[in-house]
């Protein structure tokens, strides 16, 4: 039995009591995903909500789109949907937006899936409707993000136009963001002349590099300097997401010192080692199941860099360095890994597109790269 057929059934393998028992196993799973939107106030943790809190706060006050004022934005947006704080029609129909949105990703890569992935994927679906299915910044996030595979198979204009919607969400939303279309502009040019993952990851910290003398020479602070004001609020709060912290990994400050700092963060968001110190069994299952997701992003990347330049599958590469730059960006200013597993959330279809690019037919990676302009 292979319960992906719900999204791609073998018709020639196949039997129709095989395919039934697996579209009923989904039918189960995707109800349960509703379910959890519906109720998950009443399942998981206070602290989750947080930013539904404030954001439903300034509802009442947002009447128009302010530059860079996310926390007012974002609430115009829902006003204007007539959303509210426990709108359980919005609950349920941005849950069967989120699927759609895994759908849309991997429906042609998933004839050749193992259990393994299979789990990996239904986890973060489960995140996914667990931070957006809320008054949230990110559901936003991931309506920017859903049409980049259409946009990347239309060539560079594609994604130039895909990069203006990510510049008007930055210039109302978050203005950090015109770091992450820098550096994503940066790696999908170097892109083209490497064939190797790790010359990639060498250019990743360079990047980091590139950022800490920039910030150094624009605005005079440390390249990690936004993160340690941050943090050094909710301390003197006593914010509950402390267990989590991101806290510099070597003490003073400088160009070399947040340099390195930003770094091993980046680093840390793919092996969340100061997580799995902590011995906390619910870290330690996280962490494990975010190494394993990025363990099978850079082994995809790698078989696609190792192809010749005109057999790559572009939308693979645009979205592999939007993925990256995101996170390299992150490293920036992320408080904690909570968070930093959050805002990740729109971007997890993303990464199942690169894992699972690969285990199509030659002849559907070769439709596939064809589409591309």
């Amino acid at each position: 039995m292979k319960v992906f057929r719900l999204i791609s059934s073998d018709k020639k393998n196949a039997s129709k009591n095989d395919v039934f028992i697996s579209l009923f196993i989904w039918y189960i799973a995707i109800s349960f995903l509703v379910f959890l939107a519906v109720f998950k106030e009443n399942i998981i943790p206070k602290y989750f909500f947080f930013d539904a809190n404030t954001i439903a706060d300034f509802i009442q006050y947002a009447k128009e789109l302010v530059p860079g004022d996310s926390f007012s934005n974002t609430a115009l947006f829902y006003k204007v949907l007539g959303v509210g704080r426990d709108s359980l029609v919005f609950s349920i129909l941005s849950t069967a937006i989120i699927v759609f949105g895994f759908f849309l990703y991997v429906k042609k890569q998933t004839k050749r899936l193992s259990f393994v992935d299979i789990a990996l994927l239904y986890f973060y679906m489960l995140l996914s409707v667990i931070y957006m299915t809320l008054l949230s910044k990110d559901f936003i996030v991931f309506l920017v993000v859903m049409p980049l595979l259409f946009f990347s198979k239309k060539g560079t204009f594609g994604i130039v136009c895909w990069t203006i919607i990510a510049a008007f969400y930055a210039f109302y939303f978050r203005t950090y963001w015109f770091l992450f279309i820098g550096v994503f502009w940066g790696l999908y040019i170097t892109c083209k002349f490497l064939s190797k993952t790790n010359r990639l990851f060498v250019i990743c910290i360079l990047s980091l590099l590139f950022l800490a003398i920039v910030l150094q020479l624009a605005l005079g602070v440390d390249v990690d300097n936004f993160r340690k004001i941050v943090n050094d609020v909710r301390l003197d709060q006593g914010n509950e997401n402390a267990n989590s912290m991101i806290l510099p990994f070597l003490p003073g400050g400088g160009l070399i010192i947040g340099w390195i700092n930003v770094s091993l963060t980046w680093i840390s968001f793919m092996i969340p080692f100061p997580l799995i110190m902590s011995l906390s069994l619910y870290y330690i299952i996280i962490s494990l199941l975010v190494i394993l997701l990025y363990y099978k992003f850079w082994s995809a990347l790698k078989v696609e860099l190792l192809k010749d330049n005109k057999k790559r599958n572009q939308p693979c590469l645009v979205i592999s360095c939007v993925i990256l730059a995101f996170t390299l960006t992150q490293s920036l200013f992320e408080p904690d890994y909570g968070s930093y597993v959050r805002h990740l959330a729109p971007f997890y279809p993303l990464f199942f597109y690169v894992i699972f690019v690969n285990k199509m037919s030659p002849k559907e990676r070769d439709n596939e790269s064809s589409t591309c302009g």
